[in-house]
């Protein structure tokens, strides 16, 4: 069975997106939001396009505090990682990797490349049945 990786494209997308609503979620520490931020494998330049935010904004915020909208869309980052860490333990062989690029999460937003190095790496500490690959564009 051929393991699917999530879609994967070379050119930056053009995303603009309405901030959530953040019904029950507070704003969280800037120690929070870099260390999460860190351990999604992402720059805060990654992060601040994920949010269609500016750099200077995410950078404000790892010193002081994130909104609770940022937040929200954390928590989505969260889930949608999850479920592809629980995909990565259940397969056996070879998985692809990208050195550059970007995959598109399942709301259509992109992710760096490092974000799906930082999966697989952690799935790897669990399932010592995944075989890394580098794709070349």
């Amino acid at each position: 069975m051929t393991f699917t990786p999530p879609p994967h494209t070379m050119q930056r997308l053009d995303t603009t997106r309405a901030m959530t609503d953040p019904t029950d979620a507070d704003s969280i520490t800037g120690a929070h939001l870099r260390a999460l931020r860190e351990a999604f494998g992402m720059s805060a330049k990654d992060l601040a396009d994920f949010l269609a935010c500016s750099l200077r904004v995410v950078q404000r915020w790892e010193a002081t505090t994130a909104p609770a909208w940022a937040v929200v869309e954390l928590d989505t980052l969260t889930n949608d990682s999850l479920a592809w860490l629980e995909k990565l333990d259940q397969h056996s062989g070879t998985v692809p990797m990208w050195r550059d690029g970007f995959h598109i999460s399942q709301d259509g937003r992109q992710l760096p490349a490092s974000w799906w190095r930082m999966l697989v790496g952690h799935a790897m500490l669990t399932n010592p049945e995944l075989v890394p690959e580098w794709v070349e564009p």
